[in-house]
């Protein structure tokens, strides 16, 4: 009886640090996506998006690459993480943030929120916002840092040390595919801006016009 008592002593001591062990394991592995003004430190990397939604192979985690835009002004951007990894499916498992110049990101970020799908369970991260720090006023992500030039971005997968693991081998993705998918101003939000503009124009120069159309 008392040998029996051992063993099932044995087993609930031997699951209970499974668990933990387990527990800890799955809180270790949780990968995270940064964007940031563009500042490149893997510059092998480099991408241009020219398409609303592009994949790109072979991207290099764990530094920043750079991101440069040919679709115009942009009031969104979402990374899909094309390969499975450690964690997907699980609740709060994915961070999306905002890196700094710290971290090797210019001074600006294009967008200010970074939302995870699915609550994090998901494999992507959608950044947008207004610029951070943004210039006043400014409605969507037009500009590059220094206000001027074709939109470029920085993005780093796998940042700040949490990286994306691959479930076959357990080691961390040192390349990673994935998709980028933007999305620009609606028509509607494109004339209201026109509109607005309009409305700027001196009432004598608008009252001029307005008589040699008569």
């Amino acid at each position: 009886m008392r040998r029996f008592r051992y063993i099932l002593s044995f087993l609930a001591v031997a699951l209970a640090l499974l668990f933990t062990g387990s527990f800890a394991k799955a809180n270790t592995v949780d990968p995270r996506v940064d964007m940031g003004g563009g500042g490149t430190t893997c510059p092998g990397s480099n991408v241009t998006l020219t398409n609303l939604s592009q994949s790109f192979e072979g991207i290099q985690t764990g530094c920043v690459f750079d991101i440069t835009s040919m679709v115009g002004t942009l009031t969104s951007l979402t990374v899909t993480i094309s390969d499975a990894f450690v964690g997907q499916g699980t609740v709060g498992n994915l961070t999306c943030g905002f890196g700094t110049v710290s971290d090797g990101f210019g001074p600006t970020s294009p967008f200010s929120v970074g939302a995870a799908s699915n609550a994090g369970a998901g494999n992507a991260c959608t950044f947008s916002g207004p610029p951070m720090p943004a210039p006043s006023p400014i409605t969507f992500a037009l500009l590059t840092t220094d206000g001027s030039g074709t939109p470029l971005y920085g993005m780093d997968l796998g940042a700040e040390g949490d990286p994306f693991v691959n479930p076959t081998t357990g080691l961390p993705y040192a390349f990673l595919n994935i998709t980028l998918s933007a999305t620009v101003p609606e028509p509607g939000t494109l004339l209201l801006l026109g509109t607005g503009l309009v409305a700027l124009i001196p009432k004598k120069k608008w009252f001029k016009a307005a008589k040699h159309l008569v």
